[in-house]
């Protein structure tokens, strides 16, 4: 079946852009990366050593994983009049399950590849660090495979400088209806919120350009994030080298790369410098600057 080649609704790419300044960073939770789209290969790539599969060769122990089972969400609301709408949502685990062991990395990875949770003995490496913008709380560990964990401590790390990614996308008709029910507008003209199901016949409004299905398939169309990567809006920057959204500065990557941390992965992201104060400009000299 023919599918869309055009999407409907593109990534907004306008502004001054900056590369080589911000990276966004993920825990790698398979050391085969093919599953996911961002990951690529001008991202920078950190696999435990050795392997998963080299220490099951050598029948040596496992690393550990592990598996979030208790948690909360948060909601960052805007400033619309309409409650529903949310700058951000997130969430924090606070019980994770034990997978493997008693091999453990820096960084170590959850199954739902949603979080960034650390070892120990890399919460005292960074507490040295100086770097800014982490917030760690310390997570309750369970195990199945024993009546009690007694493995070493894991800790929550979360990225808390100010959420500051670009979300709002360029459509390229000019009026953003349901594309069944004709309900407009789809993207709230008061803080940018997209409705991902239409608030009238609660259709799916939108799909990924390779999952469409087609002239029958009534969906819009949204393109891929740029391989040049996501934007952060630099007016909106506080200065943090760890940033809401999982978005890490230069300074943090050299600093990992430094202590050989792992696993995880690093994409280029970009900078929109537009209208950035001088206090700004001088942030981005430093978040660039090895420790």
């Amino acid at each position: 079946m023919m599918k869309s080649t055009q999407p409907d609704i593109i990534y907004d790419e306008s502004g001054t852009l900056v590369s080589a300044v911000f990276y966004r960073f993920e825990v790698l939770n398979r050391e085969d990366i093919s599953y996911n789209f961002e990951v690529h290969n001008k991202c920078h790539i950190q696999r435990r050593n050795p392997t998963g599969a080299e220490l099951d060769k050598a029948n040596k122990h496992s690393w550990l994983d592990v598996v979030p089972t208790e948690g909360e969400t948060f909601e960052e609301k805007s400033c619309c009049p309409n409650k529903s709408h949310y700058r951000r949502l997130w969430s924090r685990p606070t019980t994770v399950e034990a997978e493997g062991g008693p091999a453990i990395s820096d960084l170590v990875p959850d199954q739902s590849g949603l979080y960034v949770i650390i070892s120990k003995k890399f919460r005292d490496r960074i507490a040295k660090s100086q770097l800014t913008g982490l917030r760690l709380s310390k997570l309750e560990v369970t195990s199945s495979a024993f009546d009690k964990y007694d493995g070493p401590e894991l800790y929550f790390a979360e990225f808390t400088g100010n959420y500051c990614q670009r979300l709002t996308p360029k459509w390229r008709c000019e009026e953003k209806r349901c594309p069944f029910c004709g309900y407009a507008p789809l993207i709230c003209p008061v803080c940018n919120f997209r409705e991902v199901n239409c608030p009238k016949c609660r259709e799916p409004t939108t799909t990924v350009l390779d999952a469409h299905e087609g002239p029958k398939d009534k969906r819009l169309t949204i393109a891929d994030i740029p391989k040049a990567g996501r934007i952060l809006e630099g007016r909106q920057w506080d200065g943090c080298d760890f940033i809401a959204g999982h978005f890490i500065t230069r300074r943090v990557l050299l600093w990992l790369q430094s202590i050989h941390a792992a696993p995880y992965a690093a994409c280029p992201a970009r900078v929109c410098v537009d209208g950035i104060s001088c206090e700004q400009q001088a942030w981005l000299r430093h978040a660039i600057t090895p420790i």
